[in-house]
């Protein structure tokens, strides 16, 4: 059972709230409108990503060469499309893992999704057939008979692969290290100074995402060093899904939350209501590409549609939250008034 937030000022307070009134201690006209503006911005950018690859893939669709559509986006990944779709998957990756959610929960979700969504564009899929020309530029894809005569990667992806991999495992353990350097510092710190700030709830939040992405971490180091054929095999599908599924997790935990604060706004009560219709969407679509059911371009069209959902979602909490935002005057002391997610 969630505990009432209405009752309670403080916990009543989002993220950008909390942030705000430290900052209102540091430079109160200048560092809050930086910090509005900032967030508006971020989010206004993973947008723009969206925007560029599904530009991107329309561009190469109408190459005089192109006459029909891949089977799916990471089909893309071997047509000129591959940079933006590699860089436009990591810079969403990054937002979702820098902005952070109202509640613990959301904010664990929007974590691991931006932590999966970078694998997917690293590692393609195999499922791409060098016979069915949908590009503007043939790649090298070797055809290989390995049992029911399917096609495999070539030697210059899983070069790509493993340059990729490597790299983001020693990001990933140096990040764990800052982390827990900067976590006993905090600690050590709020031990000595009796003012410092310490929110059980966001200190919960913290310790079960780091524990989450060094499960992460670890799992894809292992697969990687000991199982790399099924770590190539399995990796691109097992965090496409995984990514949709905490999406739909995050939407979940942000709808409760909103519920628990606003259930009387009429507007918070539509917003709940597209949230909650887009996340039954999203679980829907989720379903229909697990299932047999089956078409030439069906992978394609149902990640389509999961992007389409999650635009919408982003769109919409977008212009909630940046009226919110807005209303919070720059330099004056914060309200209970709740505010959006705040950067990290």
């Amino acid at each position: 059972m969630g505990t009432d937030n209405r009752d309670n000022p403080d916990q009543r307070q989002g993220p950008l709230e909390r942030a705000l009134q430290l900052l209102d201690k540091i430079n109160p006209p200048v560092e809050r409108e930086y910090a509005i503006k900032t967030y508006r911005y971020l989010r206004l950018g993973m947008l723009a990503m969206v925007a560029l690859l599904v530009i991107s893939i329309g561009v190469e669709y109408l190459h005089p060469k192109v006459d029909c559509f891949r089977t799916s986006i990471s089909g893309y990944y071997y047509t000129p499309v591959r940079p933006i779709l590699v860089s436009s998957f990591i810079a969403v990756g990054l937002a979702l893992v820098v902005i952070r959610g109202f509640s613990v929960l959301e904010d664990i979700c929007l974590n691991v999704a931006g932590l999966l969504i970078p694998i997917v564009a690293i590692i393609p899929t195999t499922g791409v057939d060098p016979e069915k020309a949908c590009w503007s530029v043939t790649p090298s894809l070797p055809k290989i008979e390995i049992e029911e005569d399917r096609w495999v990667l070539a030697p210059w992806v899983t070069g790509n692969i493993e340059n990729n991999i490597e790299a983001m495992l020693y990001l990933g353990g140096l990040a764990l290290l800052v982390a827990l350097v900067m976590g006993a510092a905090r600690l050590v710190r709020g031990a000595e100074d009796a003012d410092a700030s310490f929110v059980p709830q966001e200190w919960v939040g913290v310790v079960v995402t780091t524990a989450v992405f060094a499960g992460i971490w670890l799992f894809g180091l292992v697969m990687y060093l000991g199982f790399r054929g099924s770590f190539l095999s399995n990796a691109h599908g097992l965090s496409g899904l995984g990514f949709f599924g905490f999406l739909i997790l995050a939407i979940v935990a942000h709808v409760r939350n909103r519920w628990e604060s606003d259930s009387s706004d009429s507007n918070a009560q539509t917003l709940l209501k597209w949230y909650i219709s887009i996340a039954a969407a999203m679980v829907v679509t989720g379903l229909v590409l697990l299932s047999p059911l089956d078409w030439t371009h069906k992978v394609l069209h149902l990640e389509l549609v999961g992007l389409v959902l999650f635009s919408v979602y982003w769109v919409l909490q977008t212009v909630d939250n940046w009226s919110r935002a807005g209303s919070l005057d720059v330099g004056s002391s914060v309200t209970s008034t709740r505010a959006p997610e705040s950067t990290k």
